[in-house]
């Protein structure tokens, strides 16, 4: 993972699409507010998985990242509650099909990510698109593999 620009880093970096249009976008020289991440899924997942696991964060560390700091949503999915939180950097849920699960998004307009990980059964996904229309196919595949429907459209 890298947060700013490295030597190798530009030679190795996806260029991002806005409609079928190229965007090339220059690395930011020193660590950005939300947009200067630079990582592969496979990098990312090993995080999650590291995360769920507890493994390099002390009891109150991990604590704080998944502390429900604030409710954003709530509603009813397959006849129970579902709430949504924000933790620290993380999108938490409770689901009534898999417990916890929590993860992360992101859309810099060309690249948009998604990703979860459950807690209970240990399972997971991370998407990551370099296409402004990358947001459908991680609607899709929420909606198949959170709540185990297939609804196309958002």
């Amino acid at each position: 993972m890298y947060f700013k620009d490295t030597p190798g880093l530009a030679k190795r970096k996806a260029y991002g699409h806005i409609y079928c249009n190229t965007r090339i976008q220059e690395i930011p020289k020193e660590a950005e507010m939300a947009s200067s991440v630079h990582t592969t899924s496979k990098s990312y997942a090993e995080f999650l998985v590291a995360l769920s696991e507890r493994r390099g964060l002390k009891p109150e560390t991990y604590e704080a990242f998944i502390d429900r700091a604030v409710q954003r949503s709530e509603r009813i999915e397959n006849g129970r509650v579902q709430r949504n939180y924000y933790g620290l950097g993380l999108s938490l849920r409770d689901s009534p099909n898999f417990g916890l699960s929590f993860g992360h998004s992101s859309s810099n307009g060309d690249f948009k990510c998604t990703s979860t990980i459950y807690e209970d059964t240990k399972n997971g996904f991370v998407v990551m698109t370099n296409s402004s229309t990358g947001d459908m196919l991680q609607f899709r595949l929420h909606n198949l593999l959170n709540i185990g429907t297939k609804q196309v459209d958002p």
